[in-house]
């Protein structure tokens, strides 16, 4: 398993998203795991399967139909 292997700093009070716009580009894991902060389809969820790799992210309360993923793998403890 790998870990966060990047960092980029934004200035105070960005979304996460703008950072990761980068990383996740740069990004070498097979697959990313994040927080319902980063269901966003266009940016997060289309890019990275078209990488090949796979993502678990839980969808927002928002979302009208709920994304199937990995609940096991989703709430692993982050060490």
């Amino acid at each position: 398993m790998h870990w966060a292997t990047g960092f980029h700093l934004t200035p105070r009070q960005v979304h996460g998203l703008e950072g990761a716009d980068v990383l996740l580009a740069q990004t070498a894991a097979e697959t990313v795991i994040a927080d319902k902060g980063y269901d966003a389809q266009a940016r997060v969820l289309e890019p990275l399967p078209a990488q090949g790799k796979g993502v678990v992210i839980a969808s927002c309360s928002s979302k009208k139909a709920a994304r199937d993923y990995d609940p096991h793998l989703y709430q692993a403890p982050a060490i």
